[in-house]
């Protein structure tokens, strides 16, 4: 595997292929949606969203290996997503429609067109990298559950 348990870099290799997913979703929501006025930043949201609860598992089983309960990861995990959302959406939006940087920055592939540009490429970026460490330092962070000093049976405490 890329990298070490938890590393930058296994973390990228990771969320290059929720990226690719990112981008499937994003490419759906733009072809069905317009693709003017707000409707572009309700694409991306609807991907982000979908894309984060198929990243928290590829995050947790493959980048981090954490044994940590899903009762912890899934809604910390998704409180950080939910965070990096509302941020990510939020600059998007500034980004398109409030500063008028285009949209229309089209990849074409020959088989088909990405609607992605370099707004698309600097927003995500600055994003998933917040979302790195929020997932290493939070959700997915490792804690010591042998050590006789964190762990107090109540019994023990009367």
């Amino acid at each position: 595997m890329i990298g070490s348990e938890g590393s930058f870099v296994r973390y990228l290799f990771i969320a290059s292929i929720n990226t690719i997913i990112f981008i499937i979703l994003w490419e759906v929501f733009f072809l069905i949606l317009p693709s003017s006025g707000i409707w572009p930043t309700i694409s991306w949201g609807g991907s982000w969203i979908l894309s984060s609860f198929i990243a928290h598992w590829t995050h947790r089983i493959i980048t981090f290996n954490s044994d940590r309960d899903i009762k912890w990861t899934i809604p910390v995990s998704m409180s950080v997503y939910a965070f990096t959302l509302i941020g990510s959406m939020t600059t998007y939006y500034l980004a398109t429609e409030v500063f008028a940087f285009s949209t229309n920055n089209q990849i074409d592939l020959g088989f088909m067109v990405l609607q992605i540009g370099i707004i698309w490429v600097a927003n995500y970026a600055l994003w998933g990298g917040l979302n790195y460490l929020g997932q290493k330092f939070v959700a997915f962070k490792e804690i010591n559950i042998d050590d006789p000093l964190i762990i107090v049976k109540s019994s023990e405490l009367e």
